[in-house]
């Protein structure tokens, strides 16, 4: 709930407690989820270093869990070494977390303690991590094989985020027109769940197109005016 309110500091401490809690308990499956969850926080704080050895941990302690938690913790991984724009590792860890996920699909049994998580999951970093390591385009080129993913489990948070993956990408490669729209995406699909922390990242985002010296664009424009609309609804 911390994070999802933005409360980033607190959600680390929380997850300092949990890690402190699992050592003294001994449980493998809870330690790693602690060491992840740190190494994500920490991430998210650009405190790049300290995230990939906290996540690291996690990776080394996850094989003595389930396939399933591994994915996961390898997908995060993948994700911290990209934006440390560390391509090989990257790539490295997120094929981990795909032939995971691969060979847990195809057993019948599933994660004692009821984890969500999913191949969609999987590409999402995969998709997050292309443009971290300036390969924008990749992003772009896997659209439709993660949106199908997507429906396919269902996963309505990453449906939610994975416009802002496309709004970075097209930035990237100077398809202004192309980025706005995808932010304009980004904020239609946060307002539809009343998710305030990816409403501030779509804001995030048209802040950097009018800082590039955007804001003429009429898709920039447009983003800006529903932004505002959207704004002045949650006032009232």
């Amino acid at each position: 709930m911390h994070a999802e309110r933005e409360q980033y500091e607190e959600a680390l401490q929380s997850y300092i407690k949990m890690n402190q809690t699992a050592e003294q308990l001994g449980e493998a499956y809870f330690l790693t989820l602690a060491q992840m969850n740190m190494g994500v926080e920490l991430e998210r704080a650009g405190r790049k270093k300290e995230a990939i050895e906290l996540l690291e941990k996690a990776r080394d302690t996850s094989f003595g869990t389930s396939r399933e938690i591994a994915a996961l913790v390898h997908s995060y991984l993948a994700r911290a070494y990209a934006s440390n724009g560390d391509s090989l590792r990257f790539q490295r860890a997120i094929d981990t977390a795909q032939t995971l996920m691969s060979r847990l699909k195809q057993t019948t049994g599933h994660d004692e303690n009821h984890l969500f998580y999913s191949l969609s999951s999987v590409l999402a970093e995969l998709s997050y991590g292309y443009p971290e390591i300036s390969e924008p385009r990749k992003t772009l080129d896997m659209q439709e094989a993660i949106t199908k993913q997507i429906k396919a489990d269902h996963n309505t948070r990453l449906h939610t985020w994975i416009p802002l993956d496309w709004a970075r990408a097209y930035f990237m490669l100077n398809e202004i027109e192309a980025s706005a729209h995808a932010g304009r995406e980004l904020l239609h699909r946060a307002a539809d769940t009343q998710a305030p922390h990816i409403l501030t990242r779509a804001e995030k985002h048209l802040i950097k197109l009018e800082e590039a010296g955007y804001t003429d664009v009429e898709e920039v424009q447009q983003f800006r005016r529903e932004l505002n609309q959207t704004r002045e609804k949650q006032d009232k």
